[in-house]
Order: C-alpha cells, then structure tokens, then sequence
C-alpha cells in the first residue's frame, strides 16, 4: 500500500513540477506535505531545480557499465553446474544475480 501511495505522490510531483495539478490534487500534495517534515523536505527538494541537475549530473558520473562487465567476466559457466541452478538458462541466471545485487 505504502508504495502505490508513493507512487502516487510521485504523480502529484511531477505534475506540480510540470504545472498540470488539479486543484484537487494540490490539496492532497499539501496533505501529504503536513504528514511530516521529511515530506517536507522532499517537496522542496524536488521542486529545487539546482538540485534535480546536481543530481543528474552525479549520476551521469557514475559507471554502471564496466563493474557489471566485470561481474560477468568472474561468472563461469560451472559457477552454475551444480544443484538447482543448473536447469537455468544463461539468461536467467544473470537476470538471478543482477536481481540479488539490485
């Protein structure tokens, strides 16, 4: 339940940010925003342009590509040929570790 709301909250965001809130709809984010400071916070946060694009721009600096090119360098495939993970496609069981690790 907690994450539909949050998704929800989301929408409420984005269409502030993007100025198609109904009114409605801006009554129930300043409901949300009232609940406790830390909604507070993240309202503002993300209605704060500098910090939408600062931290935009730190995650264009993080390389995601070459420590997963790594990982799949280390995985062999008689990692997988003993009990249950040996019936597992190749694909599969990359989609198993990389769904562990995220």
């Amino acid at each position: 339940m907690i994450e539909i709301k949050d998704e929800h909250i989301s929408t409420l965001l984005l269409k502030k940010i993007i100025g198609s809130i109904s009114p409605n709809e801006e009554m129930e984010l300043d409901a949300w925003r009232k609940e406790s400071e830390e909604n507070e916070t993240l309202y503002q946060k993300m209605l704060d342009h500098e910090y939408i694009e600062r931290q935009l721009r730190q995650r264009s600096l993080i390389n995601t590509e070459r420590p997963l090119a790594e990982m799949l360098q280390r995985i062999t495939p008689t990692d997988f040929t003993n009990g249950a993970l040996s019936d597992l496609s190749h694909t599969s069981k990359i989609t198993l570790v990389l769904g562990a690790n995220g």
